[in-house]
């Protein structure tokens, strides 16, 4: 199908503007679900290693090959908005293909209406394909519910090695019962959370920009939904991310290798 084609990674930009800080590269992380919603982020790079990691959604209008998308939440960034203003604004792109290469060209407009929102932008991205590749679907129904992207982390491909995950019930101990996956290999399979972590180490794939980590609800337990503490240890660094899901979405966290 070609809903599940556009899965994945799409290299693009923007047009520069003299009143806002450009990108110098834009990554559309995008994931179609029931064929016309679109989930997913928008990872923007900066100059001076600066970064910006925004939750969109959406949906498509198959009839005119027209995707809107919608800046949301903010995920995480380290930009000074005493200097630069966030501006947050909707899509509108234009399917088109040409040989193995997907195109999405359209606008970029700013949600905020008032005197001085920021200027419409010319927006594109690509993704490659190949003809040979057909998507699989999830064996695993819960695997096909839509992913929440909770948390994105930056990390130096110098500490890809001997990753420590510890998993924890998050709160008040309940009976949450989940699975966690590291990209497409299950790490947990149906997993009583407790105040005693679960503990696995990982490497992460140096060919791949982004390494998910996803966390799968099995039993709510008795106060839902279900949540848990992840830590994540890499060789000069330690995060703290809490993951939730339910019956209807899962909550994932991505590791993103710096460039």
């Amino acid at each position: 199908m070609i809903a599940q084609s556009l899965n994945g990674l799409w290299k693009g930009g923007s047009q520069h503007s003299i009143f806002l800080l450009n990108p110098v590269e834009e990554v559309l992380e995008l994931e179609v679900n029931n064929d016309t919603l679109i989930s997913g982020v928008i990872h923007s790079y900066f100059t001076k290693g600066r970064f910006d990691h925004v939750k969109i959604s959406g949906f498509i209008n198959w009839k005119d090959s027209i995707f809107t998308i919608i800046d949301g939440e903010e995920i995480s960034h380290n930009i000074n908005t005493k200097i630069f203003s966030t501006c947050f604004g909707t899509m509108k792109l234009k399917l088109s293909k040409t040989g193995n290469t997907y195109r999405l060209y359209g606008k970029w407009i700013d949600n905020d209406k008032g005197f001085l929102h920021c200027p419409a932008l010319t927006t594109w991205f690509e993704k490659s394909f190949k003809d040979t590749v057909q998507t699989k679907p999830a064996t695993d129904i819960a695997l096909r519910r839509e992913t929440d992207i909770q948390k994105v982390i930056e990390v130096e491909k110098t500490e890809t090695d001997s990753i420590k995950l510890s998993i924890y019930d998050n709160g008040e101990i309940d009976g949450d019962t989940a699975s966690l996956y590291f990209n497409d290999s299950i790490l947990l399979r149906s997993g009583r959370l407790s105040q005693k972590p679960i503990e696995f180490f990982i490497s992460l794939q140096k060919t791949k920009q982004i390494n998910k980590i996803k966390l799968v609800a099995e039993n709510p337990g008795s106060i839902p939904p279900n949540t848990a503490l992840l830590i994540i240890t890499t060789r000069n660094n330690r995060y703290t991310v809490t993951l939730s899901s339910d019956y209807s979405k899962n909550g994932s966290v991505e590791l993103f290798l710096k460039e």
